[in-house]
């Protein structure tokens, strides 16, 4: 059954280059199947067998509704990851690993996008890619202050105290394996002994990987990504010192880590946010690098206006212009300082070490790397003192 959530064209107003735009959403369309209806589906026992695992109690007192995005596999492994009864759980099927690199990097984990499947617990709310444009000025204050919250109790479950992802919360244990937050086909281990200059170094070597593939015809390019990204490395060396030195700062936590606005679930009249949804990126990460704002007010820094490569040609739309973003920022650090002065200073103090780590890992718009070389030159070795660049 096809359940759309928007049945006509949804437009919303946006941001797109500090003008404000009406533009349309594409609709939320699941293929839903629920143990409160009697739909039949593909593959029902093995998505009631996904569903047990849900239920701690055993008395299937909490409605669950199982939403395939896409087809998926019933030969595929489950992935079993809970934090508890108020945030959503998320089992994703997936085909089996193609080596063991792959396999390491994340039980569970899709090679094949074509497959997915998602179970959670049944929440109220829309994405906050729907639900915020049409929040008023007080919910939208909400949703931040409520982010607030989740992202300071986030802060302060206690964690194992290396880089890895955790398969059990309760317990010691990290799969070995990857970095999480990467493509499986560009990532690489992480052990024990991984300390945060290694990690960069993981990563810059990842993307030169990736790089080398992508300009196989155009190896200027290439060399000129790695000069880049060797002046990134030079540049970010002190701050990797102050954050090994202060044990504020480099304290493993458990962090999301893919954060997107469609991937927390807002309460459309009062934004408060009611749960999140994939958590198949989430791992252990330094305070510093896990500590981070609502995207809705400050997006990732290679879609900034003032940082973008010319050559990227992707519309990038923001929920707010700069000065109510810069206004909502200021209410979210106020906040969360209220809440956790640790978790200010890591938002603050590590604010340029999670852009570096945007650039190199995560940005597929700045391909040359010319957007993050005038970041690195602005925030790494010059004179710039607000690096917040919302």
């Amino acid at each position: 059954m096809s359940v759309p959530m928007s049945s006509a064209l949804d437009l919303v107003p946006l941001v797109l280059d500090e003008v404000t735009v009406h533009t349309d959403i594409e609709p939320q369309v699941y293929d839903e199947w629920s143990t409160t209806t009697t739909n039949d589906m593909p593959c029902t026992s093995l998505i009631e067998s996904v569903c047990a695992l849900l239920d701690n109690d055993g008395s299937k007192s909490r409605p669950i509704i199982a939403r395939a995005r896409k087809p998926f596999d019933i030969n595929n492994a489950v992935l079993e990851l809970l934090l508890n009864d108020r945030v959503v759980f998320v089992r994703k099927l997936s085909h089996e690993a193609s080596n063991d690199l792959t396999s390491r990097w994340f039980k569970g984990r899709s090679v094949n996008e074509t497959k997915e499947l998602i179970v959670t617990t049944l929440l109220p709310g829309l994405d906050a890619v729907h639900a915020y444009p049409r929040l008023d000025a007080l919910a939208k204050e909400r949703s931040v202050l409520s982010y607030a919250r989740f992202a300071v109790r986030m802060f302060q479950i206690p964690a194992p105290q290396r880089f890895g992802t955790p398969y059990d919360l309760n317990g010691p244990a990290l799969l070995l394996g990857s970095h999480i937050g990467f493509s499986p086909e560009h990532c690489f281990d992480v052990s024990e002994s991984t300390d945060l200059q290694s990690f960069f170094n993981g990563l810059i070597d990842s993307r030169l990987l990736r790089s080398s593939i992508y300009h196989k015809s155009d190896p200027s390019s290439h060399s000129l990504l790695s000069l880049r990204l060797t002046r990134l490395r030079e540049g970010i060396q002190p701050l990797i010192a102050e954050v090994i030195k202060d044990p504020i700062l480099s304290r493993f936590v458990l962090t999301h880590q893919d954060t997107r606005s469609n991937n927390l679930i807002l309460e459309p009249v009062s934004g408060e946010i009611s749960g999140a949804v994939d958590w198949e990126y989430c791992g252990c990460l330094p305070a510093a690098m896990a500590a981070q704002y609502p995207e809705w007010i400050r997006p990732p820094i290679d879609e900034s206006l003032q940082y973008r490569n010319p050559k990227d040609t992707f519309l990038h739309y923001t929920f707010e212009l700069k000065a109510e973003r810069e206004r909502l920022c200021d209410l979210y650090e106020e906040c969360v300082k209220g809440l956790d002065q640790e978790f200010w200073n890591c938002l603050v103090l590590g604010t340029r070490l999670r852009d570096a780590y945007t650039w190199i890992a995560l940005s597929n718009g700045d391909l040359d790397g010319e957007a993050m070389d005038r970041w690195v030159t602005d925030h790494l070795f010059g004179s710039t003192a607000n690096h917040r660049c919302t």
